[in-house]
């Protein structure tokens, strides 16, 4: 009898895609939107996500505190040693998500223009880490949605709208959204106060100025950022509110020394830094995203992109934050037993699963519909994902935290602290909760309204036969 030494290894250890296929993680309904190509790519990030960031989130947790601006991040050793591997895992590209309406999508070597089902799963995966968030430009999806604008709607001046789009995709540049201000509700973009009077007819014109006027509050990164997109009422004499405000490009360059005045705003350090800023004659040259008056609905359509991009990261965070769950519950005993095996344990755990995948397929559904039918008309379905997931996801964070007691509560040791005040803001950023549900209801009633007003002319035609 041969020895077990020499005996032939038919015994293949099993990787981790055997044990728990990338398949498990995307939503049955959704699976036939993915050729073999974009599974590939899955895989990667998802291997990328699991053995190379979320091992090192503590360490960036601890390291990025240390740095004043947002730019110098790039100078971490860690993200310098991350972006190297991305090249190796074939996923340094930045990834554009565009529905499917005939935008242009082209792209050069830097970046790759995909759907937003894909885009979709990229966040959902990329999102279980801090780091990747970050990697994946997930962190607040400001640097996405502006070259989405731009792709969409173009620029008054067109070299800049080149310049800004290679630049933000070579992470060269940072931009920032500038909407709302301290002396109105924020809820309603229509409050905007800040003025822009456009001196020059023709938009084409080199000479042609803009020069505004107002105070723009809470606004993520402004100290930081290159580009400003500045919401300004330019129509004064339209009497259609909602053809008031135009989006402004505004070049950090161009401004003139002291016409504007930027103070940092204190806030907690995982949602971001945040800073007032007050234009007082600002003369710069004109540069509008879109046409003049456009503002308010190009500012809709991005939010919506933003919001339903921003809660599939919040389901990739909850997917992480049920893992460290399970894996504590492992760990610890309580009164003599493994808390894994207590049933009220196995009951909150069930239900946070059942929570994390209702999210996921209203979040997948929605991206879905932008896809086939527009951004626009996928409104309701957005509305449903923004008003629901931020509320469970950081009820569950809550719960995981919970779970781990004082050391849940260590921003530096877990991710957790941080998972849970980014869904908590989330649930006040880009619409609270309160505006949305109230949409959705004046959205279901006039749904109603139509349909029965269609459906009684249609019986009464049937009656009359």
């Amino acid at each position: 009898m041969p020895n077990v030494s020499d005996r032939p290894r038919t015994y293949k250890k099993p990787a981790l895609e055997d044990v728990d296929p990338i398949t498990n993680y995307i939503p049955a309904s959704v699976r036939d939107k993915f050729d073999e190509r974009q599974m590939d790519r899955f895989k990667k990030l998802r291997k990328f996500v699991e053995f190379e960031c979320l091992p090192l989130d503590t360490v960036y947790l601890q390291e990025s505190t240390l740095f004043e601006h947002e730019s110098d991040l790039e100078t971490c050793p860690v993200i310098i040693n991350l972006r190297k591997k991305l090249e190796a895992y074939q996923l340094h590209k930045m990834f554009v998500p565009m529905d499917q309406r005939g935008y242009d999508h082209s792209f050069n070597d830097n970046w790759e223009v995909v759907s937003m089902v894909e885009f979709a799963m990229i966040a959902f995966l990329a999102g279980r880490s801090v780091i990747a968030s970050y990697l994946f430009h997930l962190d607040d999806l400001i640097d996405l949605g502006t070259i989405q604008v731009l792709l969409r709607n173009g620029c008054s001046n067109h070299d800049l709208w080149v310049q800004v789009i290679d630049e933000l995709v070579s992470n060269n540049m940072k931009s920032c959204l500038m909407v709302s201000e301290r002396d109105v509700s924020g809820s309603d973009a229509l409050n905007v106060q800040t003025t822009c009077k456009i001196e020059g007819d023709d938009l084409n014109e080199e000479e042609a100025t803009m020069t505004l006027n107002g105070t723009k509050w809470f606004i993520k990164d402004a100290g930081d950022s290159d580009i400003w997109l500045v919401l300004c009422v330019t129509e004064f004499d339209e009497g259609n509110i909602y053809r008031k405000h135009t989006l402004c490009l505004v070049n950090r360059n161009d401004l003139p020394p002291n016409s504007t005045r930027i103070e940092p705003i204190e806030t907690n350090e995982a949602i971001g830094k945040f800073y007032e800023v007050q234009f007082k004659d600002c003369k710069v040259p004109l540069n509008i995203i879109g046409e003049r008056g456009e503002g308010y609905q190009i500012l809709q359509m991005k939010s919506s992109v933003t919001k339903l991009f921003q809660c599939l990261k919040l389901c990739g965070m909850g997917q992480e934050s049920l893992r460290l769950s399970n894996k504590r519950a492992a760990e610890r005993k309580v009164f003599g037993s493994k808390l894994q095996k207590s049933e009220y344990f196995k009951f909150d755990l069930a239900h946070w699963r059942i929570k994390i995948e209702t999210c996921k397929l209203l979040c997948f559904n929605a991206a879905i519909k932008c896809d086939y039918e527009g951004v626009k008309a996928a409104r309701e379905e957005i509305g449903m994902v923004k008003a629901v997931t931020p509320k469970e996801i950081s009820s569950l964070v809550d719960w995981s935290i919970q779970l781990h007691g004082c050391y849940g509560l260590c921003s530096t040791q877990t991710p957790l602290s941080h998972m849970w005040q980014v869904s908590r803001s989330l649930r006040i950023n880009d619409t609270p909760d309160e505006s949305l549900i109230s949409q959705l209801g004046r959205l279901e009633i006039s749904n109603y309204n139509k349909f029965q007003k269609t459906y009684d002319q249609e019986l009464t035609t049937l009656a009359g036969k």
